[in-house]
């Protein structure tokens, strides 16, 4: 997802939540580029979690430096806004592509798993010669 789908994934976020408002004690917003979320908790009184949000403050808490790996090249300047938007860019060795869209990795998991990993090669936190500090040696992938 860029910016473009991004902007409409916001609004279908939000307008899902105002008609479900009062039918939950929180809200998931489960695409990673959290579309929609801040919008999203100021229109309720419950909980609003995002899974990149809270996937980057949990990155905080095992390692000083983190990196993202993400799907298709395009989505790469997208998330590289979100993580400066979080206030986290610091804490940010880098965002990386793995070239797979989301549906190369339904397909094939093991090959997935091979290409987000990389052979070694890829420069998963290279930022100044530094990288990521915390890092899964085999990546899980699930289709939940």
């Amino acid at each position: 997802m860029g910016h473009f789908e991004q902007t409409l994934a916001a609004a279908a976020t939000v307008e899902a939540i105002a008609v479900r408002q009062d039918g939950f004690d929180a809200f998931v917003v489960a695409c990673y580029g959290d579309p929609g979320l801040y919008a999203a908790r100021e229109l309720v009184d419950v909980p609003v979690v995002g899974i990149a949000e809270a996937s980057l403050l949990l990155a905080c808490t095992l390692a000083l430096q983190f990196s993202v790996v993400t799907v298709i090249p395009r989505i790469v300047p997208m998330l590289r806004d979100l993580v400066r938007r979080y206030g986290l860019e610091s804490r940010c060795a880098s965002v990386c592509s793995s070239g797979l869209s989301v549906l190369d990795i339904r397909v094939d998991q093991e090959q997935a798993g091979e290409a987000i990993r990389g052979g070694g090669d890829r420069p998963w936190g290279r930022r100044n010669g530094r990288g990521a500090d915390a890092r899964r040696s085999r990546p899980r992938i699930s289709q939940t």
